[in-house]
């Protein structure tokens, strides 16, 4: 009788080893797609941190040549 209770508890832990290695690669996917997200996620910002810095630079340009002409308007209008 021991010994069918010592089987019945091999097999039952077994079985839950095969559930909790099921459930950890499941886990282990999760994290790697959202760890794939997290760098897509990155990627957009980066993209988005150069865009803002051309428009900047653009603006730079553009108030830049805004002085100038109010500059050449003012020496125009003297």
């Amino acid at each position: 009788m021991k010994k069918i209770i010592a089987v019945l508890i091999a097999l039952t832990v077994f079985a839950g080893c095969g559930v909790i290695k099921e459930k950890t690669n499941e886990l282990k996917e999760d994290v790697n797609n959202t760890v794939e997200k997290v760098k897509e996620v990155k990627n957009k910002a980066e993209e988005t941190v150069n865009d803002i810095e051309n428009a900047v630079d653009k603006m730079k340009d553009a108030t830049a040549a805004l002085e100038d002409a109010t500059t050449a308007i003012k020496e125009v209008t003297n």
